[in-house]
């Protein structure tokens, strides 16, 4: 994992990896899925966080699950609501995605075939992942979105 700290609206500066983060720097990452009400799996690892002035605003965490015929990689991005405004989370989105397609090759060659898979509750989030990622839904319900992405 690498962590990041918000230099400029959409400009990330490198500060360290997992072995360079502290217990309470993870628990503020983790903290920010309570504060926005995104029930994180907590099977996923944290892949990355953005900070200014030296606190956690974002973070995302992420897993791999391997099916016999498909791996699919998930993850979860929260944002803390006073820097929602600032691009945070369409970077730690693209950042995600950028995550997947460096490690998508070990998972193809083994399994065949790999995608990314969320769930996305807020539908106006579902809109933005289709319109600017290349999203696609899966699946949709009253109160969540399925999306898909190869």
């Amino acid at each position: 994992m690498k962590i990041y700290r918000l230099a400029s609206q959409v400009d990330y500066e490198y500060i360290g990896d997992e072995s360079d983060m502290d217990e309470d720097t993870m628990d503020a990452a983790l903290t920010i899925f309570n504060t926005v009400k995104i029930r994180a799996s907590q099977s996923r690892d944290i892949s990355d966080i953005a900070m200014k002035d030296g606190k956690v605003v974002g973070t995302v965490v992420s897993e791999w699950r391997v099916d016999e015929d498909i791996a699919q990689f998930h993850f979860d991005i929260a944002v803390l609501p006073q820097y929602a405004n600032l691009k945070i989370g369409p970077t730690l989105i693209q950042r995600a995605i950028d995550k997947f397609e460096m490690e998508r090759m070990d998972y193809d060659e083994a399994i065949g075939k790999s995608e990314i898979a969320v769930e996305v509750v807020n539908l106006k989030d579902s809109f933005f992942l289709i319109k600017h990622f290349g999203f696609t839904v899966d699946m949709e319900f009253t109160d969540r979105v399925f999306l898909r992405k190869e």
